[in-house]
């Protein structure tokens, strides 16, 4: 929340247990896990490992990225095109160069282990097939970075890479 949050509402989070998933009819448990600013959590997360918060110029996918839209061969919805309107939208630079994995990549990476999709019909992306990414910016950015359909549930995410 970029303005911060009042007592009245951090104290109305803390007290929330579960909410409902009305498509499998199912509770589900919810778990406050941290409260702070960007910095407080980048603090966190790297001191727990995480390369998620820190800046590079290289980042490369942690989860499977998926095209929100059909993939055409060129044009606003072929590969770089699509990338470039994720970016933007998040106020980011466009890469200078993209590399896509091989399937070594994606097996490495358990890629097509992971839930590509939901099951109503109509919230599914045009194709489920994962994409492992490396994306070079002229500029350091700084993560976190999610990309493509599902990033707000974990798909598409991107880390710097370990060794720039």
């Amino acid at each position: 929340c970029p303005r911060g949050l009042g007592g009245q509402a951090i104290e109305a989070i803390r007290r929330v247990r579960f909410s409902w998933d009305r498509d499998n009819d199912k509770k589900v448990f919810i778990s406050l896990v941290g409260l702070g600013d960007d910095a407080a959590l980048s603090r966190l997360l790297t001191r727990e490992g995480s390369r998620l918060m820190q800046a590079g110029t290289v980042f490369e996918s942690i989860t499977p990225f998926i095209f929100p839209r059909y993939l055409k061969k060129r044009g606003k919805n072929d590969l770089r095109g699509q990338l470039e309107a994720e970016l933007v939208c998040r106020g980011l630079p466009a890469p200078v160069e993209i590399t896509l994995g091989d399937r070594a990549d994606l097996s490495r990476g358990r890629f097509l282990q992971y839930v590509r999709s939901r099951r109503a019909q109509h919230k599914r992306p045009p194709t489920t097939y994962p994409y492992a990414l490396t994306l070079r910016f002229a500029q350091p950015v700084t993560g976190p970075l999610t990309l493509g359909y599902g990033s707000h549930y974990g798909l598409g995410m991107f880390a710097p890479a370990a060794e720039e």
